[in-house]
């Protein structure tokens, strides 16, 4: 599943902290096991053919989920609100994270916090792959 279609389905009317959406056949619980086993170079290999980011869950529990994203760059992560606490971390590459008031550049190993309710993009100025944190700390 691309990054924005993850964001459509699930953050546009579904917290991604109430887990798993039962009815959605992506999202299974039998589905999600199979995409947990390697995850990253699941990423990396469905990223030569797309157009848009790449995300895939990595970990999840009460209260948190933990998301890795795939980028190329110039791929772009379009617009939108995070509704719970997260945190953005760059694995490999490169990315310019943008939201109302600032602009970061983040390299390897470079992380931001990521506000609640503040519109926010993340665009790629390398290849990237990113981990996301969302909930509890």
């Amino acid at each position: 599943m691309l990054f924005q279609d993850f964001v459509k389905h699930h953050i546009d009317g579904v917290t991604l902290l109430e887990g798993i959406v039962t009815d959605c056949p992506d999202c299974s619980t039998e589905n999600i096991k199979m995409n947990k086993q390697m995850t990253i170079k699941k990423i990396k290999e469905e990223l030569n053919s797309a157009d848009s980011p790449v995300a895939k869950s990595l970990h999840h529990g009460t209260g948190f989920k933990v998301l890795m994203m795939g980028f190329k760059k110039g791929m772009i992560l379009i617009e939108h609100k995070a509704h719970v606490k997260s945190k953005l971390t760059v694995l490999e590459g490169a990315v310019i994270y943008k939201e109302e008031s600032r602009v970061v550049e983040l390299g390897q190993y470079d992380e931001v916090e990521i506000p609640v309710e503040i519109t926010q993009s993340v665009e790629a100025i390398e290849d990237s792959l990113c981990i996301l944190s969302q909930g509890a700390s």
